[in-house]
């Protein structure tokens, strides 16, 4: 009797032992944890493989020769400038579509006049961009990755931060330092009527504006032409041409085109030494922000001599 009562004794000692290990949980949490891991495993190689398929389309300079280098930047500026005659043209069209249907042309007021400018800006901005990413060889990536791809192209990775401030401060600075030089030389070779010549920026200039117009004027030229300039060209073109040649000779064909596009000799020259410095922010910064400070900058000052200081008067 007592070993019998030993063994159930034992029997029952054996067998919480045998539920506390629980070995069945344990391996069916490491299963989990294993198949957790695993499909992470595979979602950061399928990442992987995502982000190398997009490079291996955005690195366009590893297999091109030099007369591919050459048609292929031609081809970018070209692609350029027949966006901003379509764009002109649509918004000349929509001006004349509404003139004749309510007899309101838009280029006889200072509102008129910004919804114009902006309007082409923009139409132009999204041409450029959309169109050869949408229809061209990017057309075979997700969307996703397409907005990755363009956001990387135009130098809009990132917001603004605190370290594009010195290198703001340092293109301000540069830009009027060689601005001024410039200037000095030019008048010596340049005439008169040339170097004085004032920049045609599409509003009147008759002194006589009221504040809130003055106000619609800085708020296209001081705040939205930077953006979508910079954008335009700092961003997109650049970017497109750093893919195809070296950054000196894609900063000097884009602000070459940029200066061109004024359409002034004396303006060309300014805006080519702009451009030139935002080039070389986009490049040390890794985005456009900086170049966009100074260009506010130098529109903000510009649109004081001719606007405000004539009020003053």
């Amino acid at each position: 009797m007592a070993k019998s009562h030993s063994g159930r004794h034992s029997s029952r000692q054996k067998r919480p032992g045998r539920v506390v290990v629980s070995e069945p949980g344990a391996s069916d949490e490491s299963k989990l944890q294993a198949k957790i891991d695993q499909v992470m495993s595979n979602q950061s190689r399928q990442r992987q493989t995502e982000m190398e398929s997009v490079m291996q389309h955005d690195a366009e300079s590893t297999k091109l020769t030099l007369a591919s280098r050459i048609l292929s930047m031609v081809g970018w500026c070209a692609w350029l400038v027949a966006v901003w005659l379509l764009s002109s043209m649509i918004t000349s069209a929509i001006s004349v579509i509404v003139y004749r249907s309510s007899g309101y042309n838009l280029l006889s007021d200072t509102v008129g006049v910004a919804v114009m400018q902006v309007g082409q800006l923009v139409l132009m901005l999204l041409m450029a961009v959309s169109i050869p990413y949408r229809f061209g060889k990017y057309k075979i990536l997700t969307k996703a990755k397409r907005r990755a791809v363009q956001m990387n192209v135009t130098g809009m990775t990132r917001l603004p931060n605190a370290t594009d401030l010195l290198p703001f401060l340092t293109g301000v600075v540069g830009y009027y330092i060689i601005v001024l030089t410039l200037t000095i030389f030019a008048s010596l070779i340049l005439p008169e009527s040339i170097i004085s010549q004032q920049q045609n920026v599409g509003f009147a200039t008759t002194g006589n504006d009221v504040w809130w117009q003055i106000g619609v004027i800085m708020l296209v030229l001081v705040v939205l032409t930077p953006v979508l300039e910079e954008l335009i060209f700092r961003g997109f073109l650049l970017g497109k041409l750093e893919r195809v040649v070296q950054f000196w000779p894609a900063a000097l064909v884009t602000s070459l085109l940029f200066a061109l596009a004024h359409g002034q000799v004396n303006v060309g020259i300014t805006t080519f030494i702009l451009s030139m410095i935002n080039c070389l922010l986009r490049r040390y910064t890794g985005s456009i922000w900086a170049g966009v400070g100074v260009h506010m900058v130098v529109n903000l000052v510009a649109t004081l001599l001719v606007f405000i200081w004539p009020m003053m008067l």
